[in-house]
């Protein structure tokens, strides 16, 4: 009995081994966490967005949080871009902005609903969606731990 769940085991196991590759269902990140080095690129006022659900804190972009001529920086497959600020648009309750790379090869849109305001600190909690689209790929992360302050 023993022998014959041993065979069945392998047959399974290589069976398994097998089977067809699907890329479609492979997701792999372009965009990479930031350095300490990179958010140090900004300084005074800024928004950081983090992924979110994500231990320990990973922030993927971060921006000045001008209301023009506004900038931020982001790593894609571990090199850095600096994106300028096209548009944006908030009520209050919901902010929408757009950055391009100077080429036109890079994209980012924030779009975020603001949350609490930390008197103390400083600081917004902001919760939304970064979508990204390089070189024709589009990925759009959830972000949760995202805060803008000054």
């Amino acid at each position: 009995m023993i022998r014959t769940l041993a065979v069945l085991l392998a047959f399974s196991l290589l069976s398994a081994c097998n089977s067809p590759y699907d890329a479609k269902h492979v997701h792999v990140s372009i965009v990479n966490a930031l350095r300490a080095s990179d958010r140090a690129l900004v300084t005074g006022c800024n928004t950081v967005v983090e992924r979110a659900n994500y231990s320990p804190h990973q922030a993927i972009f971060i921006e000045d949080a001008a209301i023009s001529q506004g900038f931020g920086y982001i790593r894609i497959n571990n090199h850095l871009f600096r994106v300028a600020l096209l548009k944006g648009s908030t009520d209050g309750f919901h902010s929408l902005r757009s950055f391009a790379d100077p080429g036109g090869s890079l994209s980012v849109v924030e779009s975020f609903d603001i949350g609490t305001k930390h008197l103390d600190t400083g600081s917004t909690e902001l919760t939304g969606e970064l979508t990204v689209t390089y070189d024709g790929v589009t990925e759009t992360i959830p972000f949760g731990g995202g805060t803008a302050g000054c």
